[in-house]
């Protein structure tokens, strides 16, 4: 649970960040550029837009 916890705020850190930055009124791409940057910077290892299965109640309703 501490490793959920210590990359929960790594990550919201650099949301924090890219927000500082950039403030409001670009479009999403940008956002999501800039925060791959960031999260690289600080060693943060992920899959942009990993396409995941959704269920409700048990029954897959999409990914």
């Amino acid at each position: 649970m501490r490793y959920i916890n210590e990359l929960s705020n790594k990550i919201i850190g650099a949301a924090i960040e890219v927000h500082k930055n950039l403030k409001a009124g670009f479009n999403e791409r940008i956002y999501q550029e800039a925060l791959q940057e960031e999260m690289g910077q600080r060693g943060i290892k992920f899959e942009r837009e990993k396409a995941i299965n959704v269920l409700y109640k048990n029954m897959p309703i999409g990914n």
